[in-house]
């Protein structure tokens, strides 16, 4: 956690979210690990991005640079729920409030949620942890 902006330069964990779980982490070791090849890969991904290899986001992107897990957005089933589109909506650091529907299936039922932004050619990492409500 404290290497994250020299190891991932391109990615911010959300401090409040990310960075709380990290620092406390009690899950599967493998869940950890599949987390840290998914940073990885988006990290590659956003260099790629910000040298124009890419013009925009997408889940395919990741999977061509290696990601092994499935990536998606959310079903039109939690998209149309506002209750369930609250709980994907996270504050970036700047005041904004994104809705981070794109995410990294992982082992055990855990999620990462993220916001591609396509103006910054970043990416915000703003949850790791267990299945948001479906």
């Amino acid at each position: 956690w404290q290497q994250r902006t020299s190891l991932l330069p391109s990615l911010t964990l959300l401090p409040n979210q990310i960075g709380t779980i990290l620092q406390s982490w009690s899950a599967r070791t493998d869940i950890l690990l599949k987390s840290r090849d998914a940073l990885n890969i988006m990290e590659l991904f956003c260099a790629k991005w910000n040298a124009g290899e890419y013009v925009e986001y997408r889940h395919e992107y990741l999977r061509d640079l290696g990601l092994a897990a499935e990536v998606s957005g959310e079903s039109a089933s939690v998209n149309e729920d506002a209750r369930k589109r609250r709980e994907r909506l996270f504050w970036l650091d700047d005041g904004r409030q994104v809705y981070c529907e794109n995410h990294v299936k992982l082992p055990d039922g855990y999620r990462m949620h993220f916001y591609p932004d396509p103006d910054e050619k970043r990416i915000y990492v703003a949850y790791l942890g267990p299945h948001l409500t479906l």
